[in-house]
C-alpha cells in the first residue's frame, strides 16, 4: 500500500497579509499528479488542515475541491484535526464521507479512533489521533491516575497510549499532531509559546505503531525512520526560504518493510531573501535579467544594504517586485532593521503572541507558566 503522508496544509492561510489559498489550490493540483504517477493508494493528512479554527470561506471551498478529487479518485483519505483546527468543525459531515472514503477524526473522547483498512499484504490499522492536551486527557482519565500524569503533553500521552489496544501482529499506522522530542523546527510554527518544553512529547509513545504519520512542525524530517514529520507543502515564513518542500511517499509492504520516497515540490511563487543596494535592484537590467536568483513574482523579502534610509523605497519596490513581503535594512555595523507595516505583522502572530508582547512592554518582564496556562485557556475557549 502506498500512503502519502501530508500535514500542515493550514489552508487560507495568510504571510505577512498575503492570502495563500491560490497557491494552495496550484499546489494540490501538483499532489494529485503526484497521486497519479505514484499510483498512491492513500492518504493521510497528520493535522492543521485549516490555518484558522474558523476558516474563511475560500479555505473551506478549497478543501470541499480536494476531498471531491480525492474521492473521485478513489483515494481513501485519513484527517485528523491539529492545534489550529476546530475539531467540532473539521468533523462536521465525517459520518456522510466515509461513504466515499474519507474518514476524518472526530473530536477526542478519551480513546483513539482506530478503522480497519487492508491491502495484498493482510490487514492496517490506522490510529486516528487528534492533537491533544494534558488537559484533554484528563478530562477522560482523571479519576484513574494521579494528577502529576497531566503535568505535561508527555505523560498525557502515556495515559492515552496505556489505554489504547494495539495488535501488534498486524501492520498499525497512527496519525498524530504533536510536538515530538527531537523535532527541528523550522521558523513558521506559530503554535502557542510553551515553558521548559512541557509541550514535548517522547517518540517511545508510539513504539506499538509500524508507521508514525507526524503533523505540527513545518520542515520534513524523520524523528527515526518510521517517525517522521511530511512537514509543509508550501513555505510560510522567511526563515524556510532555503527549504526544499516536498511530499512523502510511504510504501508498506509486509510486516516489517517499509520504503519511503520524497517528491520534491515546485510552488506557484517560491519564498526568497533578496540583499542588495537600492540602486541595484531598481535597475534595469538587473531585475529583468534571468540570472539573478529569483523572479520578480516571488515572495520576496528585500534588505537593503544602503547606509541610509530611502524615501518611498517600499513603494518603489513593491511597483517593481509584486509580491515584497518584507522590506528592511542591514548596516555596516551588522544592526538590521525592519521596517515592513506593523499592523501586518501582528496579523501574523498569534493571540498569545500578542498578548506576551504587551505584557512584556507594559512590565518588562515575561509572563510566567500558570499565566501563560490561563491565557491559553481562554483563547481555546474563545476560539471554540
Amino acid at each position: 500500500m502506498k500512503i502519502l503522508h501530508l500535514a500542515d496544509t493550514h489552508i487560507g492561510k495568510k504571510v505577512n497579509g498575503y492570502s495563500m489559498v491560490e497557491d494552495q489550490k496550484y499546489i494540490l493540483e501538483k499532489v494529485y499528479e503526484i497521486i497519479e504517477a505514484e499510483k498512491v493508494d492513500r492518504v493521510v493528512v497528520a493535522g492543521d488542515v485549516y490555518d484558522k479554527s474558523i476558516p474563511v470561506v475560500e479555505a473551506v471551498e478549497a478543501l470541499n475541491d480536494f476531498l471531491k478529487k480525492l474521492s473521485d479518485m478513489g483515494v481513501k483519505t485519513y484527517i485528523i484535526s491539529g492545534n489550529h483546527d476546530s475539531s467540532a468543525r473539521l468533523e462536521f459531515g465525517s459520518d456522510l464521507m466515509k461513504n466515499s472514503g474519507i474518514y476524518i477524526a472526530k473530536k477526542f473522547n478519551g480513546k483513539i479512533e482506530v478503522v480497519h483498512d487492508k491491502d495484498e499484504y493482510g490487514d492496517i490499522d490506522f490510529y486516528l489521533l487528534p492533537f491533544i492536551k494534558p488537559v484533554d486527557v484528563k478530562h477522560y482519565y482523571g479519576e484513574s491516575y494521579e494528577p502529576e500524569a497531566f503535568n505535561s503533553y508527555d505523560s498525557a500521552m502515556k495515559v492515552v497510549m496505556e489505554n489504547t489496544s494495539v495488535d501488534e501482529s498486524k501492520r498499525n499506522i497512527i496519525l498524530s499532531h504533536q510536538f515530538v522530542v527531537g523535532a527541528d523546527v523550522s521558523g513558521s510554527e506559530d503554535s502557542p509559546v510553551m515553558v521548559g518544553g512541557v509541550d514535548q512529547i517522547g517518540k517511545d509513545n508510539y513504539e506499538k505503531f509500524d508507521y508514525v504519520a507526524l503533523g505540527h512542525i513545518h520542515r520534513s524530517q524523520k524523528i527515526q525512520e518510521n517517525i517522521r514529520y511530511s512537514g509543509t507543502l508550501l513555505k510560510y515564513s522567511f526563515g524556510e526560504a532555503n527549504q526544499t518542500k516536498e511530499v512523502l511517499i510511504v510504501d508498506m509492504k509486509e510486516k516489517g518493510n517499509i520504503e519511503y520516497k520524497t517528491i520534491p515540490l515546485v510552488p506557484l511563487h517560491d519564498m526568497k531573501e533578496v540583499t542588495g543596494i537600492y540602486d541595484k535592484l531598481t535597475l534595469n537590467e538587473f531585475y529583468m535579467s534571468d540570472d539573478k536568483g529569483f523572479d520578480r513574482e516571488d515572495y520576496l523579502k528585500i534588505v537593503l544594504e544602503d547606509e541610509s534610509d530611502i524615501p518611498g523605497a517600499l513603494n518603489v519596490l513593491r511597483s517593481i517586485y509584486t509580491n515584497l513581503m518584507e522590506l528592511g535594512y542591514k548596516r555596516n555595523n551588522g544592526v538590521s532593521i525592519n521596517i515592513t507595516d506593523g499592523a501586518i505583522k501582528a496579523e501574523q502572530k498569534s493571540p498569545l503572541e500578542l498578548v506576551c508582547e504587551f505584557f512584556k512592554k507594559q512590565y518588562n518582564k515575561d509572563l510566567n507558566q500558570d499565566q501563560i496556562k490561563y491565557i491559553n485557556e481562554i483563547v481555546e475557549k474563545w476560539e471554540d
